[in-house]
C-alpha cells in the first residue's frame, strides 16, 4: 500500500509539474489527488486493490490526452506524448479492466468533441502510435485474456440484469469530507471540489489573460462527475441499448468514474494556483494551498480511522459455492437470471470452504497438494462406471489432466464452473493437473518483450541526442 501511495503521488506530481513547472503547486495537487476520499475508500474499506492501482495511472492518461489536443504540434515535446499515454494505459490494463472501459468511453467522447483535431496529421499519428505501442506492450496479457474468455460464460449474470443508476452518488456526496463506517465514500472530496470553484473564479476574473486550456479539464470533470451520480440516465440508456445493455450494466457502479473526475479536478486546481502566482497573488496562493492540504489530511485520517475493521474472507486459491459472498461468478446457461436467483445462491461468510475438493460416489482422493499452477493428487475409484473429481479451479480449456503414463484424462465444466476431471472406472494412480499455455501465447510474450525493449532503446537514444545537443 505504501508503494501504491508513493507511485500515485509521484505520477500525479510529474503530470502537474508538466503543466505549471512549480514544485509546491505540483506537490499540493498530487497530495490532494492521493487523499481523494473515493480512492481511500477503495484502498482501506472496499479493498478494491485493482481499481486503486488504476487510479494511480489516470493522471498520465489525462495529461496525455490533454496535451495531444492542446499542445502546438511543432513543439519538440509533442512527438513524445505517446510515452505517458502508453504507460498510463498499460497501468490500467494490467490492474483494472473496468477502468479501461470507462477511460475508453471518456476518450471516445473527447475525440468526438475534438473531431477536427483528431484527423490533423501530427495529432492523429500520436494517437495511432499510442494504440499500436499499447497493444504490443500488453499483447502478452490482452490477447490470451480475450481468448480465454471466449467460452467462459461467468459474466456476473445478476449484475447484467440489475440497473445501476441508483448506485450512483448524490450531489452532496460528490464533495463530502468523509464517509460513515464501512460505507463507500462516493465523491472526489471537498478539497478537489473547492479546486473546481477556485478555477472557475480565477478564469472569470482573468479570462482575457488566462489560457483556456484548463477549461478542457474543468468541463470534463463536471461531465464525468455528473455521469457518476444518480441523476445521469443510466437506466434509460440500458433499456435503449437492449441486448447490448451489458455495456452499461457491467460497469456495476457509476461511481467508478470518479477517479477520472478527480484527475481532471486536480489539473484544474493546478491551473488555478499557477494563475494566482502569475497574477502576483503568491501569498494568497500559498494560504489556499496550505489550507486545502491540511483539510485534506484531516479528512483522510478521519476516513481511515473510522472505517470498519478489515476481514479475511478466504484463504489461498479456494473456491466455494459462489466464491466471493455475492455470487460474483455463478456459471449460468439460461438468460432468465433474477434477483431472487442471486439471493438464493448467495454465499454467507461462514459457508465459504477454502480449497474445497469434491468427488463422486466411490471415488477417494488422497495427498492433494498445489504448487504454482500445478495440482497433484492420488485418486482411487471403486466404481465400475466413470466418476469425477472437482478441484477449486475455474474451468479453462488450457487445464490438462494427466496420469503417470502420460495419458490425458477428460476435463469439463463442474458445479459453479469449477474444473471437473473425469475418472475412469476402477482407476488407481497419481493425477497431475496443470495449466498449459498455447504456443501462440508464448509468441505474444516475445512480442511484448521486444516491444518493451524497443521503447527502452528509443528513450535511451533520445536522451543521448539531448545530451549531445546540450
Amino acid at each position: 500500500l505504501f508503494l501504491i501511495n508513493f507511485a500515485t503521488i509521484a505520477i500525479a506530481y510529474w503530470c502537474c509539474h508538466q503543466m505549471c513547472h512549480n514544485r509546491v503547486i505540483s506537490y499540493v495537487c498530487a497530495m490532494l489527488y492521493a487523499l481523494m476520499p473515493y480512492r481511500l475508500s477503495d484502498m482501506y474499506q472496499r479493498s478494491a486493490l485493482g481499481e486503486t492501482i488504476a487510479i494511480t495511472f489516470l493522471p498520465l492518461i489525462a495529461f496525455g490526452i490533454f496535451a495531444v489536443f492542446t499542445y502546438e504540434v511543432k513543439n519538440e515535446k509533442y512527438k513524445k506524448l505517446w510515452i505517458p499515454l502508453i504507460l498510463g494505459f498499460t497501468g490500467i490494463i494490467q490492474s483494472h479492466i473496468l477502468t479501461c472501459v470507462l477511460v475508453a468511453y471518456v476518450i471516445i467522447f473527447v475525440c468526438i468533441l475534438q473531431i477536427k483535431k483528431v484527423f490533423q496529421k501530427e495529432r492523429f499519428w500520436v494517437l495511432v502510435k499510442t494504440v499500436i505501442y499499447t497493444s504490443l506492450l500488453n499483447a502478452w496479457f490482452v490477447f490470451p485474456c480475450i481468448f480465454s474468455m471466449e467460452h467462459l460464460d461467468i459474466s456476473q449474470p445478476y449484475k447484467g440484469k440489475i440497473l445501476i443508476q441508483y448506485s450512483g452518488a448524490s450531489l452532496a456526496e460528490l464533495f463530502t469530507f468523509w464517509g460513515k463506517g464501512n460505507t463507500t465514500v462516493k465523491g472526489i472530496g471537498f478539497c478537489l471540489g473547492v479546486g473546481l470553484f477556485i478555477y472557475i473564479y480565477v478564469w472569470c476574473k482573468w479570462n482575457k489573460k488566462m489560457s483556456k486550456q484548463g477549461l478542457f479539464f474543468w468541463m470534463l470533470s463536471l461531465v464525468t462527475m455528473f455521469a457518476s451520480t444518480v441523476y445521469f440516465p443510466w437506466n434509460k440508456l440500458s433499456v435503449l441499448l437492449g441486448e447490448y445493455s451489458g455495456l452499461v450494466n457491467k460497469i456495476q457502479l457509476p461511481t467508478r468514474i470518479l477517479g477520472i473526475s478527480a484527475a481532471m479536478a486536480m489539473f484544474c486546481l493546478c491551473f488555478a494556483l499557477h494563475e494566482l502566482q502569475l497574477q502576483n497573488y503568491k501569498k494568497e496562493m500559498k494560504y489556499v494551498a496550505c489550507i486545502l492540504l491540511m483539510v485534506g489530511l484531516i479528512a483522510a485520517e478521519y476516513n481511515i480511522q473510522t472505517g470498519d475493521n478489515m476481514r479475511i474472507i478466504y484463504d489461498f486459491a479456494g473456491l466455494g459455492r459462489t466464491d466471493c459472498c455475492v455470487a460474483e461468478y455463478v456459471y449460468y446457461e439460461e438468460d432468465n437470471y433474477t434477483n431472487e436467483d442471486w439471493q438464493r445462491t448467495r454465499l454467507l461468510l461462514d459457508e465459504l470452504t477454502p480449497g474445497l475438493v469434491t468427488a463422486s460416489e466411490n471415488v477417494v482422493i488422497e495427498n492433494y497438494q498445489k504448487e504454482g499452477t500445478a495440482t497433484y493428487l492420488y485418486c482411487d475409484s471403486f466404481s465400475d462406471t466413470e466418476g469425477y473429481i472437482e478441484l477449486p479451479l475455474l474451468f479453462y480449456e488450457q487445464y490438462i489432466a494427466t496420469v503417470d503414463s502420460g495419458e490425458r484424462l477428460q476435463t469439463c465444466y463442474g458445479e459453479n464452473h469449477r474444473l471437473r476431471v473425469i475418472i475412469p472406472a476402477e482407476f488407481s494412480g497419481d493425477i497431475i493437473v496443470d495449466y498449459k499455455r498455447p504456443l501462440w501465447w508464448r509468441v505474444c510474450d516475445v512480442v511484448s518483450a521486444l516491444a518493451w525493449l524497443g521503447v527502452l532503446m528509443m528513450l535511451i537514444k533520445d536522451n543521448k541526442k539531448r545530451a549531445v545537443g546540450e
